[in-house]
């Protein structure tokens, strides 16, 4: 499975230098690792998996959390990036 995120259908590539790992998603978005694992197992923020359930690995694109946040910023609550990537 490639890019498979909370529902997108995109394509990310893995080596792409803008995905970031949970600890530095967490340094970028300036809030602690805690609260980015808590806001991915709510899906309130965009993410990618990669792996099998014993051996998964998690990564954030720089992007989308970008807009993500934008879209926090101006109170947008319909999230719009859930409408793009919840495909399914």
């Amino acid at each position: 499975m490639q890019g498979s995120e909370n529902g997108c259908d995109s394509v990310i590539d893995r080596k792409d230098p803008k995905l970031l790992t949970p600890r530095e998603a967490a340094k970028f978005l300036r809030v602690s690792t805690r609260t980015i694992w808590n806001w991915k197992g709510k899906g309130l923020i965009p993410f990618h998996e990669y792996g099998g359930p014993l051996n998964k690995t998690v990564r954030f694109h720089k992007d989308e959390l970008l807009a993500w946040g934008k879209n926090r910023a101006t109170g947008n609550t319909s999230d719009d990036l859930g409408d793009k990537h919840n495909a399914d």
